[in-house]
């Protein structure tokens, strides 16, 4: 590497770690106004973890607008002491200026990006350091056909206590109700442990449990659906059992108790995880997630795009004092903040889908580089 990309690395580097901890340090400010007990125990190991989770939930975007300030603020004090003059002087051209910034973009995009899932590899996934495993009165409903209650519900085993399980068919009538002490998912099946089985008659039939404990007979010809009241049936079958082994591969525990959790809390993976498994792929539960997903995936080239365009605003032909691009930059960072702001409020409710949401301030970016070029 030449000396000359080394100094222009340096002065890029220096100007971005005080904008990266001038931004940490409001957002700092701003968490700990809203909970006193933030800083509290950041000494200990469990601490370290904490506000290390915090600090890559901000990363997707405080890294490119620490990107952009950085840019413009270097470039405007090399301009003003002569040194991009005498370089340009020299027979440096605007690539050879720029080549250590798109590097620096470059690199920051990609751990950007690697910070998308680090949670994953510092935890696991559904298992975040933060994140309470026991659960306490976990609800879960899959689609129209089942809704669970559990008691207690631990993730990390995927079992569950004080389990109740309500079955309909399609017409919305009773198909059968399990009590259960507890209950565990072992693959696609669920295990149901000391409990009573409820049977009703339904368009589908009448559901028996197996002698074997494994599955459910549908006996009894199927009754039509205009024979069936809905709601006032009386079960048919009415037994207790020891352990009840059931087939049920959409009933999947955590990505239900994922929605418990704030979207800033999941990786990359998990989101993805999350969306894909909803039984509901239209619920408005899922919104925040969506954007969230989005935001992450919007990361990867985000802090390379910042770059690109505080080049274009710093290396323009007509020069400007330091004053006043440093508060250039500091204004644009700050509308940024606020269209993001405003657009991530939007997705958050599906009146914009989560990309538009995602793509609009970084579009408007862009806009606003042009436009001052094209101006000046």
């Amino acid at each position: 590497m030449k000396l000359i990309d080394r100094y222009l690395g340096f002065e890029l580097a220096k100007w971005f770690a005080l904008s990266l901890s001038f931004l940490l340090a409001i957002l700092f400010l701003q968490a700990l106004s809203d909970d006193p007990d933030f800083a509290q125990g950041l000494l200990d190991q469990e601490g370290r973890k904490r506000i290390l989770a915090w600090i890559l939930g901000y990363a997707p975007w405080v890294l490119p607008v620490s990107c952009f300030v950085a840019t413009v603020t270097s470039l405007s004090f090399l301009s003003k002491n002569r040194e991009v003059l005498a370089l340009r002087a020299s027979g440096f051209s605007s690539w050879g200026l720029s080549k250590p910034y798109v590097v620096f973009g470059v690199m920051l995009s990609v751990l950007c990006w690697l910070s998308v899932n680090s949670k994953d590899r510092l935890s696991g996934p559904f298992n975040q350091v933060e994140d309470v495993l026991l659960l306490d009165s976990f609800r879960m409903k899959i689609g129209k056909e089942r809704i669970w209650y559990f008691g207690e519900f631990d993730e990390k085993s995927a079992k569950g206590t004080g389990v109740h399980v309500y079955s309909y068919d399609a017409n919305g009538s009773d198909s059968y109700r399990i009590r259960a002490q507890s209950a565990f998912r072992d693959g696609h099946d669920w295990i149901f442990e000391n409990g009573r089985f409820l049977g009703f008659p339904s368009a589908k039939g009448l559901p028996v449990p197996r002698e074997s404990g494994i599955g459910l007979n549908w006996e009894v010809p199927a009754i039509q659906s205009s024979n069936i009241i809905q709601g006032r049936s009386s079960p048919r079958i009415n037994k207790t059992f020891s352990s009840l082994r059931l087939s049920l591969p959409s009933d999947d525990p955590r990505v239900h108790a994922a929605l418990r959790k704030k979207p800033a809390n999941l990786s990359f993976r998990e989101l993805t995880k999350v969306i894909e498994n909803y039984p509901h792929q239209s619920s408005r539960e899922l919104y925040p997630y969506r954007l969230r997903r989005a935001q992450l995936a919007g990361s990867a080239p985000s802090c390379l795009l910042a770059v690109l365009c505080g080049l274009a605003i710093a290396l323009r032909k007509k020069s400007s004092s330091v004053g006043s691009l440093a508060g250039f930059a500091l204004l644009g960072a700050f509308s940024f903040y606020l269209l993001k702001t405003f657009c991530d409020a939007l997705g958050e409710k599906g009146i914009v889908s989560e990309w538009e949401a995602v793509g609009i301030p970084y579009f408007f970016v862009v806009l606003g580089s042009l436009l001052l070029l094209r101006n000046r």
